[in-house]
């Protein structure tokens, strides 16, 4: 009903302004770094003032089922993963240690960004996000 439109709008939303940006970016670091930064310039944006839409409703819906539940996730997984193919691409193309684990830093990187954008949402403070940026930087070498 209208509650998976509003996830559908605004997955539309993150698409347009996070991943079709990064996606012109080379595969690999550039394209995962974008990606990043992506979201950084998109919770920023305050477009939605309770923070990222899909962290705002993964906490008052994870608990739960049903298809908006299942919608959330498979959208959550579709980030991770792009962030892992990426990750992966750039150990292939030796832009990060060949000893990495693609899956790891995806994790690393999508907790990170969720757990600043709680942060962001609560104290309103922009060197958060640019300490966030610097620390992404460093781990994508």
């Amino acid at each position: 009903g209208l509650q998976l439109a509003t996830v559908e709008a605004a997955r539309e939303i993150f698409i347009a302004e996070v991943i079709t940006p990064a996606l012109e970016r080379k595969r690999g670091r550039d394209q995962m770094l974008a990606l990043c930064e992506g979201f950084l310039d998109y919770i920023a944006g305050r477009q939605w003032p309770e923070g990222c839409f899909f962290a705002s409703v993964a906490a008052e819906i994870g608990a739960g089922d049903g298809p908006l539940r299942d919608r959330v996730a498979e959208g959550q997984r579709e980030w991770v993963g792009l962030l892992a193919y990426n990750a992966d691409r750039a150990i292939g193309g030796g832009e990060l240690p060949a000893d990495s684990d693609a899956d790891e830093i995806a994790l690393e990187l999508s907790t990170m960004l969720t757990g600043i954008d709680i942060a962001y949402l609560l104290h309103r403070d922009g060197d958060l996000l640019e300490r966030v940026r610097r620390i992404v930087r460093a781990r994508l070498g």
